[in-house]
Protein backbone atom coordinates (compact mmCIF):
# COMPACT_ATOMS: atom_id res chain seq x y z
CA UNK A 1 0.00 0.00 0.00
CA UNK A 2 2.88 2.32 0.71
CA UNK A 3 4.00 1.38 -2.57
CA UNK A 4 1.09 2.60 -4.12
CA UNK A 5 0.46 5.92 -2.60
CA UNK A 6 3.99 6.85 -2.74
CA UNK A 7 3.60 5.77 -6.86
CA UNK A 8 0.77 8.03 -6.96
CA UNK A 9 2.55 10.95 -5.56
CA UNK A 10 5.59 10.96 -7.51
CA UNK A 11 3.35 10.79 -10.27
CA UNK A 12 1.30 14.01 -9.38
CA UNK A 13 4.24 16.08 -8.65
CA UNK A 14 5.67 15.13 -11.86
CA UNK A 15 2.73 15.73 -14.03
CA UNK A 16 2.90 19.23 -11.79
CA UNK A 17 6.72 19.84 -12.84
CA UNK A 18 5.57 19.24 -16.85
CA UNK A 19 2.32 21.64 -16.85
CA UNK A 20 2.48 25.04 -18.29
CA UNK A 21 0.15 27.74 -17.99
CA UNK A 22 -3.00 27.79 -20.21
CA UNK A 23 -4.18 30.73 -22.03
CA UNK A 24 -6.32 31.87 -18.95
CA UNK A 25 -2.86 32.20 -16.57
CA UNK A 26 -4.14 29.55 -14.53
CA UNK A 27 -1.38 28.27 -12.44
CA UNK A 28 -0.31 24.44 -11.86
CA UNK A 29 -1.82 24.96 -8.27
CA UNK A 30 -4.97 25.54 -9.60
CA UNK A 31 -5.26 22.08 -10.70
CA UNK A 32 -4.69 21.08 -7.16
CA UNK A 33 -7.93 21.23 -4.38
CA UNK A 34 -8.61 20.24 -0.94
CA UNK A 35 -11.48 18.18 0.62
CA UNK A 36 -12.69 17.55 4.26
CA UNK A 37 -15.30 15.47 4.72
CA UNK A 38 -17.63 13.55 6.91
CA UNK A 39 -18.95 10.52 5.99
CA UNK A 40 -21.54 8.21 7.83
CA UNK A 41 -22.33 4.51 6.53
CA UNK A 42 -25.48 2.45 6.96
CA UNK A 43 -26.22 0.16 9.53
CA UNK A 44 -24.81 -3.78 8.60
CA UNK A 45 -23.94 -7.32 10.67
CA UNK A 46 -24.30 -4.49 13.54
CA UNK A 47 -21.50 -1.97 12.49
CA UNK A 48 -22.24 1.81 11.64
CA UNK A 49 -19.13 3.41 10.49
CA UNK A 50 -19.02 7.83 11.26
CA UNK A 51 -15.43 8.85 9.16
CA UNK A 52 -13.73 12.10 8.97
CA UNK A 53 -11.77 12.46 5.72
CA UNK A 54 -9.72 14.28 4.09
CA UNK A 55 -9.11 14.22 -0.11
CA UNK A 56 -6.23 15.82 -2.06
CA UNK A 57 -7.32 16.12 -5.49
CA UNK A 58 -5.17 16.96 -8.78
CA UNK A 59 -7.00 17.58 -12.15
CA UNK A 60 -4.03 15.96 -14.26
CA UNK A 61 -6.44 16.11 -17.14
CA UNK A 62 -9.72 17.52 -18.61
CA UNK A 63 -12.43 16.29 -16.14
CA UNK A 64 -9.94 13.49 -14.89
CA UNK A 65 -8.28 14.06 -11.07
CA UNK A 66 -5.88 11.48 -9.06
CA UNK A 67 -7.00 11.50 -5.49
CA UNK A 68 -4.97 10.82 -2.16
CA UNK A 69 -6.97 10.51 0.89
CA UNK A 70 -6.63 9.97 4.86
CA UNK A 71 -9.73 9.11 6.50
CA UNK A 72 -10.17 8.33 10.14
CA UNK A 73 -13.21 6.20 11.16
CA UNK A 74 -15.46 5.10 13.98
CA UNK A 75 -17.19 2.37 13.49
CA UNK A 76 -19.85 1.75 16.31
CA UNK A 77 -20.63 -2.09 17.00
CA UNK A 78 -23.47 -3.16 18.64
CA UNK A 79 -24.23 -6.99 19.56
CA UNK A 80 -26.18 -8.39 22.48
CA UNK A 81 -26.94 -5.42 23.99
CA UNK A 82 -23.68 -3.88 24.53
CA UNK A 83 -21.95 -1.33 22.30
CA UNK A 84 -18.45 -0.60 21.34
CA UNK A 85 -16.50 2.00 19.05
CA UNK A 86 -13.42 0.78 17.42
CA UNK A 87 -10.52 2.90 15.68
CA UNK A 88 -8.79 3.23 13.08
CA UNK A 89 -6.65 5.10 10.47
CA UNK A 90 -7.05 4.62 6.36
CA UNK A 91 -4.97 5.50 3.77
CA UNK A 92 -5.21 5.20 -0.24
CA UNK A 93 -6.26 6.99 -3.18
CA UNK A 94 -8.20 6.67 -6.53
CA UNK A 95 -9.50 8.08 -9.61
CA UNK A 96 -12.13 10.53 -10.45
CA UNK A 97 -14.24 11.71 -13.66
CA UNK A 98 -16.33 14.79 -14.13
CA UNK A 99 -19.48 13.43 -15.69
CA UNK A 100 -21.24 16.50 -15.60
CA UNK A 101 -19.46 19.94 -15.18
CA UNK A 102 -21.91 23.48 -15.40
CA UNK A 103 -21.66 27.10 -15.05
CA UNK A 104 -20.98 26.55 -11.08
CA UNK A 105 -21.19 23.02 -10.17
CA UNK A 106 -20.12 19.66 -10.90
CA UNK A 107 -20.84 16.05 -10.58
CA UNK A 108 -17.69 13.29 -9.73
CA UNK A 109 -18.02 9.75 -10.09
CA UNK A 110 -14.68 8.29 -7.77
CA UNK A 111 -13.30 5.23 -7.27
CA UNK A 112 -11.19 4.43 -4.32
CA UNK A 113 -9.31 2.11 -2.71
CA UNK A 114 -8.07 2.40 1.21
CA UNK A 115 -6.29 0.35 3.55
CA UNK A 116 -5.44 0.60 7.10
CA UNK A 117 -2.19 1.27 8.36
CA UNK A 118 -0.54 1.49 11.87
CA UNK A 119 -2.43 -0.39 14.88
CA UNK A 120 -6.00 0.00 14.64
CA UNK A 121 -8.73 -1.64 16.27
CA UNK A 122 -9.96 -3.63 13.22
CA UNK A 123 -7.23 -4.26 9.92
CA UNK A 124 -9.36 -3.89 6.44
CA UNK A 125 -9.56 -2.91 2.56
CA UNK A 126 -12.20 -0.28 1.76
CA UNK A 127 -13.49 -0.49 -1.84
CA UNK A 128 -15.45 2.95 -2.79
CA UNK A 129 -17.61 3.80 -5.46
CA UNK A 130 -19.61 7.03 -5.36
CA UNK A 131 -20.98 9.85 -6.60
CA UNK A 132 -20.08 13.65 -5.70
CA UNK A 133 -21.29 17.30 -6.43
CA UNK A 134 -19.54 20.45 -5.62
CA UNK A 135 -19.75 23.65 -6.42
CA UNK A 136 -17.27 24.51 -8.88
CA UNK A 137 -15.86 28.25 -10.05
CA UNK A 138 -13.12 29.90 -10.45
CA UNK A 139 -14.47 32.93 -7.91
CA UNK A 140 -15.17 30.42 -5.55
CA UNK A 141 -12.14 30.12 -2.52
CA UNK A 142 -15.00 27.41 -0.55
CA UNK A 143 -17.37 25.19 -2.09
CA UNK A 144 -20.01 22.78 -0.57
CA UNK A 145 -19.41 18.99 -0.97
CA UNK A 146 -22.37 16.14 -0.94
CA UNK A 147 -21.29 12.81 -1.95
CA UNK A 148 -23.66 9.47 -1.52
CA UNK A 149 -21.81 5.81 -3.03
CA UNK A 150 -21.63 2.68 -1.78
CA UNK A 151 -18.70 1.31 0.18
CA UNK A 152 -17.46 -2.23 0.79
CA UNK A 153 -14.75 -3.24 4.04
CA UNK A 154 -13.36 -6.82 3.70
CA UNK A 155 -12.46 -7.21 6.86
CA UNK A 156 -8.99 -8.62 8.00
CA UNK A 157 -9.99 -8.79 11.20
CA UNK A 158 -10.64 -12.56 12.60
CA UNK A 159 -14.48 -12.60 14.01
CA UNK A 160 -15.38 -9.24 12.38
CA UNK A 161 -17.61 -9.48 9.59
CA UNK A 162 -17.28 -7.29 6.21
CA UNK A 163 -19.14 -4.56 6.05
CA UNK A 164 -20.72 -3.30 2.89
CA UNK A 165 -22.93 -0.56 2.20
CA UNK A 166 -24.51 2.91 1.55
CA UNK A 167 -22.89 6.31 2.44
CA UNK A 168 -23.45 10.17 2.50
CA UNK A 169 -20.93 12.38 2.94
CA UNK A 170 -20.80 16.25 3.50
CA UNK A 171 -18.35 18.13 3.48
CA UNK A 172 -16.04 21.33 2.16
CA UNK A 173 -13.62 21.75 -0.72
CA UNK A 174 -10.80 24.55 -1.26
Amino acid sequence: MKKVLFSMVLLVFSVTMNAQENEVKRTVFSNFHFELKALYGTKQHGMSPLSANMQLSYEFANRWSLQATAEACHTLFKADDKKWWTKDISLGGGLAYAWYEGKGERFDVRLQVLNTVGSPDRKYTTFDIGTTWYGHSSKQALAPVLGIGFRHQKSHTDGVSNWSGIYGTIGVRF
